[in-house]
């Protein structure tokens, strides 16, 4: 078990603080585990195997979702639209490196906007507006 905080990238001394704990369990390693309840678990998730009361708890509960088409419904219109946002994430990103080649072919000076937008794919205008 690896147990992780919140803590600022820039300033390591400053701590989130906000009473969540994340732990991460690696399932391959569940014979390891002293712990009887967490072997369990770990097995469960491997294996998909109830072996006590906690487990077969939860696959009642997975079994319920399943059947559930309203839950369904909201699975997939949740997944849809975690697709979209990465799809627009990487069109902005691509953007983002456009607009950055062509900043940095401006400093460099040497070749005409209209190579630039042959380059980039950008319109000469928004070219022009990168000069400003």
């Amino acid at each position: 078990m690896y147990t992780f905080s919140e803590t600022c990238e820039e300033d390591g001394t400053i701590r989130l603080n906000d009473g969540t704990h994340k732990y991460f369990f690696n399932a391959m390693a569940a014979g390891l585990s002293e712990d009887v309840e967490i072997r369990a678990i770990l097995d469960y998730i491997m294996k998909q195997e109830v072996s006590d009361t906690f487990t077969e708890r939860i696959q009642q509960f997975v079994d319920n979702v399943k059947a559930d088409e309203r839950a369904k419904g909201e699975y997939m219109i949740e997944s849809l639209a975690i697709q979209d946002s990465k799809r627009e994430g990487r069109k902005e990103g691509k953007m983002e490196a456009k607009l950055e080649t062509a900043r940095k072919l401006l400093e460099l000076n040497c070749i005409s906007i209209e190579q630039i937008s042959y380059v980039t794919g950008l319109t000469i205008e928004q070219i022009q507006g990168l000069q400003q």
